[in-house]
């Protein structure tokens, strides 16, 4: 089974390529015209709106893949993916309505390669969409290992690029939403709780050890400020008092 957050998006990315035309047979030729080979452009624009609606509602992924090649991508680099159940509902019935749509297209018309790779859409979809009655026991959102505390941390610091100064303004702007998603994250695990749905205790345990040292570092020692500092030092052009006032502006 193929899980995690980003893997729809792989599947999407590898069907869009699997689906191009099935190449013309080579062999003596004939006098008979050959007869159009079945393809549907019917599925191949579902797989591309589909996919970009899909990478759009999870912006870390977006930046992580350089997937948009528009001014899109840069709506993306200025936010951070959401933690809330919430959130993680609407992915599913965004699944749900991906999986409708793809049943309602007539594949009869689509090419052998088509038909497979719509198979395998199919099977992840339907893996996202049956996801709801089991999501208080996916994912524990404050884990020690990809939990918030340390993904957020990795998102920013390690996925996000450093390339010019608008990508230092957007990292910035992702960094005044971190305690956003920190509070959905701790919100999603207190409603577990309340379901009684609650992690092992030595991972509870470091889960705490983590956020604790996190806490108890200075803001201006933490990795987001550290980072920030780091890798806009050689970015042409961002001018020595632009890059003070943002690192000022995130401290």
């Amino acid at each position: 089974m193929i899980a995690g957050r980003y893997s729809l998006a792989l599947v999407m990315v590898l069907v869009l390529g699997a689906c191009s035309k099935d190449p013309t047979p080579t062999g003596a030729q004939t006098s008979e015209p050959a007869a159009a080979a079945p393809y549907s452009v019917e599925l191949d624009a579902f797989y591309e709106s589909f996919t970009d609606e899909w990478m759009l509602g999870d912006p870390d992924e977006a930046i992580e893949d350089g997937y948009f090649t528009d001014e899109r991508q840069d709506l993306a680099a200025r936010q951070v993916t959401p933690r809330s159940m919430k959130y993680k509902r609407a992915r599913v019935a965004l699944a749900r309505r991906g999986l409708e749509e793809l049943n309602a297209i007539d594949l009869d018309r689509a090419s052998a390669a088509q038909q497979r790779s719509a198979a395998v859409l199919r099977w992840q979809l339907d893996y996202h969409a049956s996801k709801e009655p089991f999501l208080d026991y996916l994912s524990m959102p404050l884990r020690s290992y990809r939990g918030a505390g340390r993904m957020l941390v990795t998102e920013l610091t390690v996925s996000h690029p450093f390339r010019n100064a608008r990508d230092v303004e957007n990292y910035v702007a992702r960094m005044s939403q971190v305690g956003d998603r920190m509070s959905e994250a701790t919100a999603d695990a207190a409603g577990r709780a309340e379901h009684g749905v609650l992690m092992p205790r030595f991972i509870t345990e470091a889960a705490i050890e983590q956020l604790q040292v996190f806490v108890n570092t200075p803001p201006a020692d933490s990795p987001y400020i550290t980072t920030l500092r780091n890798k806009s030092a050689s970015i042409g052009d961002l001018d020595a008092a632009k890059r003070d006032a943002l690192i000022a502006e995130a401290t």
